[in-house]
């Protein structure tokens, strides 16, 4: 039974890019600034090693920071173009030549470092002179549907995408259900297809504009399976069998409700509508860990903690600063690689303006000797 608007996608667009096509694009964002090498004492310590502190330590060790140090929590570098998924649009082999053109020789990378606890954190601050927060998203959100907690067979996205001991191939090779419509969402549908699914489909609050197209036109060129697109549609509750593993998924259509105070979204009244599922993947949203920052750094926001900004890339210390998925979710290698760049400038700029004050006070401490 068809609850709303289903949408089946068929194969659209091809999916083959030449390496060097897509280095070339993204070459912009890494200018080559060889004249500067070596100039600068300053220490900076990025932590995270996506594409975002990829390109900013690239570019500060190309301005002329002799000390940079990337602090990765996992065993290589890369962030997610270490994974396999249509998110930037890299296949695993350009992935690997960008990640080895902006690690510079060099570069300190500390690997296996997780910053663990605030005091880890503020350690860092006070023996480095800037710090980048470039940290990934890493936890998923929860959808808060009756079932999902107490049966087998309900992932988050981390599980299928990101965790050390991903889920199996075998446990997405029957009927998947994936809720949400984010870059991650397809990210999962895209490993499910590639597991041999026999459907995916994707429930989602929102309308099909509001899809990331540039990665559904990428996971709809897959010849595996069937991809079926829900929009304006979620879960209500998730069925189990005797032994406690997800077997279904009962949906009902949404709306946008507009009372006086606010617009939210409700569900139609109705019976519903159920859908076989042998597994499902909760990509509502992902959110960044900031345990470890001190609760001064944080805000409460609509799902959850989020980081406290003063301008653009800036935290309350002046030598703090933050970019990516940390600040808003990445949409595409092009945005994380600007905002690599952005940030690396505007680190560049306050240690330099640092330095200048350091040396003026200098200046009038010796002029006030004489």
């Amino acid at each position: 039974m068809i609850c709303g608007t289903e949408t089946k996608i068929d194969r659209l667009y091809p999916f083959h890019f030449e390496t060097s096509d897509l280095l070339l694009d993204q070459a912009v964002f890494i200018p080559h600034l060889h004249e500067m090498c070596g100039m600068y004492e300053e220490h900076v310590a990025i932590i995270g090693s996506g594409p975002v502190g990829l390109n900013a330590a690239n570019i500060l060790s190309q301005l002329g920071y002799r000390h940079v140090t990337l602090f990765e929590a996992r065993s290589e570098v890369g962030g997610m173009l270490t994974v396999a998924t249509p998110s930037f649009g890299f296949p695993s082999e350009a992935s690997k030549h960008l990640v080895e053109l902006l690690l510079r020789p060099g570069i300190e990378v500390r690997l296996r470092a997780k910053v663990a606890n605030e005091d880890a954190f503020e350690a860092i601050v006070a023996r480095y002179d800037a710090i980048l927060l470039a940290i990934g998203a890493q936890h998923s959100l929860s959808g808060g549907i009756r079932g999902e907690n107490a049966l087998k067979g309900i992932f988050s996205a981390h599980d299928v995408l990101c965790a050390q001991e991903p889920v199996s191939p075998k446990a997405l090779q029957g009927n998947v259900t994936i809720l949400g419509g984010s870059r991650t969402t397809f990210d999962a549908a895209f490993v499910a297809l590639e597991a041999g699914a026999r459907t995916v489909r994707i429930f989602f609050p929102g309308s099909l504009s509001d899809l990331p197209l540039q990665v559904w036109e990428r996971v709809s060129s897959l010849r595996k399976g069937a991809l079926y697109l829900h929009p304006f549609t979620m879960p209500i509750s998730f069925l189990g069998t005797e032994d406690m593993y997800v077997c279904g998924v009962r949906c009902r259509q949404i709306r946008w409700a507009s009372p006086p105070q606010e617009r939210h979204l409700t569900f139609v009244p109705g019976c519903g509508c159920l859908y076989p599922a042998d597994a499902v993947v909760v990509a509502i949203d992902e959110i960044p860990d900031m345990s470890f920052l001190p609760s001064t750094f944080i805000t409460s926001g609509s799902y959850g903690p989020e980081l406290q900004l003063v301008g653009a890339y800036m935290t309350f210390l002046p030598n703090v600063f933050a970019a990516g998925d940390v600040v808003s979710n990445m949409t595409s290698l092009h945005e994380a690689l600007v905002q690599g760049r952005e940030v690396a400038y505007r680190i560049h700029t306050y240690l330099r303006q640092q330095a200048e004050r350091a040396g003026l006070r200098a200046l009038h401490g010796t002029a006030s000797d004489v």
